[in-house]
């Protein structure tokens, strides 16, 4: 997907094909880091895809809306490019909806992209963290240091809680502040 035909035409299957399925709403997530091309002509490009795939499946009598997660990838040095980008490219195309930070997450806590996060926090961008896959609970709380609004995976968030014998759970601190939050 190094052309912008191509990732024109990769959207468009991935909304056709979810609108095929009965999804109504969709964020999908790709990093402008692993594309040849502008971030801007990339991003737009998914963008034509999504909108040319919701007009087709509005004449099939579906409806869906598809919107794009723009991802930093924390193992490289260009995650406040990336917010910049999204802070500047969301007023001209409103498919791109958040900042994310995605990638390999063990040696690459949030903190590392301290200032890409503050930044989008402080222009008040949604922002996804992904945390806890391979790592323990840390990451989960360093993003939500961080400002995550949302969490990807968090799959150890069950370490944080214990289980009551009949069936119900008791959460820790962590995992009730998520799901309070409805992080």
């Amino acid at each position: 997907m190094q052309s912008e035909a191509h990732i024109e035409r990769v959207a468009y299957e991935a909304v056709t094909d979810l609108a095929n399925d009965g999804v109504v709403y969709a964020e999908i997530r790709y990093a402008p880091e692993l594309h040849a091309l502008p971030f801007a002509a990339s991003a737009d490009a998914i963008a034509a895809g999504f909108r040319r795939a919701e007009k087709d499946a509005a004449s099939r009598g579906k409806f869906i809306s598809a919107h794009i997660i723009v991802c930093a990838m924390r193992t490289e040095k260009r995650s406040l490019e990336v917010a910049q980008f999204v802070d500047a490219h969301r007023h001209r195309e409103p498919k791109v909806v958040s900042f994310d930070l995605a990638g390999a997450e063990t040696g690459w806590p949030p903190s590392l992209h301290a200032e890409a996060l503050a930044f989008a926090r402080s222009r008040h961008l949604n922002i996804t963290i992904h945390a806890s896959e391979p790592p323990d609970l840390e990451l989960i709380s360093d993003a939500l240091t961080h400002g995550a609004h949302r969490i990807g995976h968090g799959v150890r968030l069950n370490r944080d809680t214990t289980s009551l014998g009949d069936g119900s759970l008791r959460l820790g601190p962590l995992a009730q502040f998520v799901l309070d939050r409805q992080v």
